[in-house]
């Protein structure tokens, strides 16, 4: 399903100022300057799919499945990396991370007993380094493949649509 994603001239806005969104930016920026806009389309780059940092799996995992009951605007590339804001509020909902990805759950989803396979931190043992989300603030965790996280994803998303 490579390059599933259309050229589409929406794009959700990106809060940069909000608290919700303060931890995943700050890492995503990695310290340093944005090269051009912190939110972009998909189209901007040859490939989203294989060009920016992330297995395509993952890519594919984020706005084609996660992604599906969200508005197209919501699939982005925030500081070149594939992710889904929300379309109107400009939060960050989740972000493709290498070789996995990370979601912001609502704390109904934390709730579940399924959610309790989901961590907060991540080692990447070919790189030998760990992220920990817990800065990024106490409702993300890495995704799992699980069945339950689009609900989870669409449930958090509708928090914002207030």
């Amino acid at each position: 399903m490579h390059g599933a994603v259309t050229t589409d001239r929406r794009l959700a806005p990106l809060d940069e100022r909000h608290p919700e969104n303060r931890g995943v930016l700050a890492y995503l920026a990695r310290g340093g300057p944005a090269h051009g806009d912190s939110i972009a389309r998909p189209s901007s780059v040859p490939d989203a799919y294989q060009g920016c940092g992330c297995h395509p799996d993952v890519v594919e995992r984020l706005w084609d499945v996660l992604g599906r009951e969200l508005p197209r605007a919501a699939r982005a590339l925030v500081f070149r990396t594939p992710a889904l804001v929300h379309a109107r509020a400009g939060i960050v909902l989740a972000v493709g991370l290498g070789t996995t990805y990370a979601l912001r759950l609502s704390a109904a989803a934390l709730s579940d007993p399924a959610s309790t396979a989901l961590a907060s931190a991540h080692s990447y043992r070919t790189a030998g380094e760990r992220l920990d989300l817990v800065p990024w603030g106490p409702l993300w965790r890495f995704g799992a493949y699980l069945t339950q996280e689009p609900a989870w994803l669409a449930a958090a998303a509708a928090e914002f649509d207030a």
